[in-house]
């Protein structure tokens, strides 16, 4: 029980200083968005009717600022309505492209946030995901990833961070690339990597310096095959494994 306990104790505060690193990394990809009256925008609706719709929504108008991070928004025909003005936060706007008019959106953008929103619709906190890499050449198509969604998606960055589970052997040397092996037949734990940058997956080699590996990936960097899940007993269910395979197949079939 004590040497549970100290393993325990050890994993949470590597996911403590690791949530501290990641804020910090957040922090320096931030900058200050204001908007001034008149400019156009896009508001993020976290509720919708289904999830055929799209959470972007737009055009808008900024009004007014009420402070560092809330705004009146209201649709183009409305400014001078203040019974349909509605008030925004900054997190849940965007700024649109410039159009000839307003009440013509610019569909390319719109498009896109579209899509931007599909990709987040994805990864739920600590729920995981089966993933491809787009990028990879045709010799590795087959690799399948398997991650925890460390936080939810950036939308102002436009990456989700993903946590990396691998399947190493007992003395984390892998016998070959555990990308390859049937899912179903995988045992995973969490990736991280020592101050030296080595990675590892024992529970034992956990100490407060450990970080967790983690891989920051935008729309149209990963092919998502299946989310959403959790594992059980370290292992993907059979059930989501082929439900994946089933995925590729059609994303392959596609090309």
């Amino acid at each position: 029980v004590k040497t549970m306990k100290y393993y325990t104790d050890l994993v949470t505060a590597a996911h403590d200083k690791a949530k501290r690193d990641q804020k910090l990394r957040y922090d320096e990809r931030q900058f200050d968005v204001e908007y001034e009256p008149g400019d156009k925008v896009l508001w993020y609706r976290m509720k919708v009717q289904n999830k055929l719709f799209c959470h972007w929504t737009g055009p808008f108008v900024i009004v007014k600022k009420l402070g560092p991070a809330a705004y009146v928004i209201a649709e183009p025909g409305d400014v001078n309505d203040r019974d349909k003005h509605r008030v925004a936060s900054v997190q849940h706007l965007t700024k649109l492209a410039d159009t000839a008019s307003l009440n013509t959106p610019h569909l390319a953008n719109v498009q896109f946030h579209f899509a931007d929103s599909v990709f987040a619709r994805q990864f739920e906190q600590g729920k995981f995901v089966i993933y491809r890499k787009c990028n990879s050449n045709k010799n590795w198509r087959n690799e399948f990833h398997v991650a925890q969604v460390f936080e939810p998606y950036d939308h102002f960055n436009g990456w989700i961070s993903l946590h990396s589970y691998v399947h190493f052997g007992v003395n984390d040397d892998p016998e070959l690339p555990y990308q390859l092996l049937p899912l179903a037949k995988r045992v995973l734990r969490p990736e991280y990597k020592d101050k030296e940058g080595r990675s590892f997956s024992m529970p034992s080699k956990v100490q407060p310096t450990s970080e967790p590996v983690l891989h920051d990936f935008a729309p149209g960097e990963i092919e998502v095959l299946q989310s959403g899940f959790l594992l059980k007993n370290n292992k993907i269910p059979a059930n989501i494994a082929q439900a994946a395979y089933e995925a590729a197949r059609g994303l392959d079939g596609k090309r």
